[in-house]
């Protein structure tokens, strides 16, 4: 985590209830995530952390309108970030389970 990057569930609760609902509707468990956001000049950048040790993430830039509307390309980016995530799930998984 970046040392400008803030807490989502605590700092923009309305945004993080919207992923964890819509990686629940794909099977990811919200403990598999974690969901920053760090302020920018022009708005703000989702940042999902995920996989093994949280050692993955991808990101997002919105504007102030779009957090403030909970715009349907947030959903479009949960929907992406949620098949990344499940990907790098599923191919932690095999590597664990590797004799």
């Amino acid at each position: 985590m970046d040392a400008e990057e803030q807490i989502m569930r605590i700092d923009f609760p309305e945004i993080y209830e919207l992923i964890a609902e819509n990686l629940e509707a794909m099977h990811i468990h919200s403990y598999d995530v974690q969901a920053n956001i760090k302020k920018t000049a022009s708005g703000y950048e989702l940042i999902l952390h995920f996989g093994d040790g949280y050692a993955n993430h991808i990101s997002k830039h919105f504007t102030h309108e779009e957090i403030a509307s909970l715009d349907a390309c947030i959903i479009g980016f949960i929907k992406e970030a949620g098949d990344k995530i499940k990907e790098t799930m599923v191919s932690d998984y095999f590597k664990m389970v590797k004799p």
